[in-house]
């Protein structure tokens, strides 16, 4: 019983370590085509990656308020790609309440820096609720363009 345990939290501890790179510390520099996620809790920060990596903003949101984030400032498109935009829903089908995530899938493409800005607007009152930035500095990599 007492290895069981032991194994359990052994394994658990394993995983935890394992996934950290994952969650994307903003202040972390990233090897070629890994990827980070960056969310609410990194606003204002810099991400300091190289060209080719790809990247993920998390942001959560208020999901039956109806309210919604979008780009106040988007990010050069010379340094960074926008690949995707998703609405994952939190709350599972049929129960009222909770919150979703916006999530923008994005690539490193060219060295220079950039800034994005985001806000969360009101669905009920039309006015921004909630902000988040990102400042994004890639590094080049070879055979990458580089921006101007």
């Amino acid at each position: 019983m007492a290895r069981a345990f032991t194994r359990t939290v052994l394994t658990a501890a394993t995983l935890v370590l394992a996934a950290g790179p994952l969650a994307g510390s903003a202040a972390a520099t990233s090897g070629s085509h890994a990827s980070y996620v960056f969310t609410n809790a990194d606003s204002g920060k810099t991400a300091t990656l190289t060209a080719g990596t790809t990247f993920k903003v998390r942001l959560k949101g208020c999901g039956d308020c109806g309210d919604s984030w979008s780009f106040s400032h988007r990010p050069s498109t010379k340094v960074v790609k926008v690949v995707k935009r998703q609405v994952i829903p939190v709350a599972k089908p049929g129960m009222v309440g909770g919150y979703n995530h916006t999530v923008w899938t994005m690539e490193a493409v060219g060295q220079g820096t950039t800034t994005m800005r985001m806000a969360e607007h009101s669905a009920s009152q039309g006015k921004v609720i909630k902000r988040f930035s990102l400042t994004v500095k890639v590094n080049a990599s070879a055979g990458l363009p580089h921006s101007g």
